[in-house]
């Protein structure tokens, strides 16, 4: 996480956007510190909601609150990170983001589907290898359209 952290940018757009919203929120995040999809986009997350002095962030672990994260499952699985947006005043569940950017999910969904020989490693080197490019920049637009929907609100 801390070297992504380093090569990852907010784009100004959605530094703009994300400084004009007041509305204050909180960020509950189910997560675990082994999993790489956690650690591709925790960073960036974590970079969008300290742009916002009435934002903040709390990460509750997945293996200890299995109820809450039965709340939220993905195709059934309890895949991770999950992020819940709520309205910091009334609590009130605004939007859920996760496990990973759409483009990731359908690789991984594909994958489940039909492994067509790929070894699980090299699968995970493959997905690795897309977030290196990506730089955060889809993390971002999925976020940037949620952003603007919360605005809206």
């Amino acid at each position: 996480m801390l070297a992504i952290n380093k090569t990852v940018d907010i784009n100004e757009d959605l530094s703009a956007l994300i400084q004009s919203i007041d509305k204050p929120l909180i960020f509950l995040v189910l997560a675990e510190a082994w999993c790489g999809d956690v650690a591709q986009n925790l960073p960036t997350i974590h970079k969008m909601v300290d742009l916002n002095p009435n934002w903040q962030m709390r990460i509750v672990w997945r293996d200890e609150n299995l109820d809450l994260m039965n709340q939220y499952l993905t195709n059934g699985g309890i895949s991770i990170p999950k992020v819940i947006v709520l309205d910091a005043t009334s609590f009130e569940e605004l939007t859920v983001w996760g496990p990973r950017p759409a483009e990731v999910q359908a690789m991984v969904m594909d994958y489940k589907k039909d492994q067509k020989g790929i070894p699980y490693m090299e699968f995970v080197k493959e997905v690795h290898l897309w977030y290196a490019k990506d730089k955060g920049q889809r993390l971002q637009g999925e976020w940037k359209a949620i952003f603007d929907s919360l605005k809206g609100s």
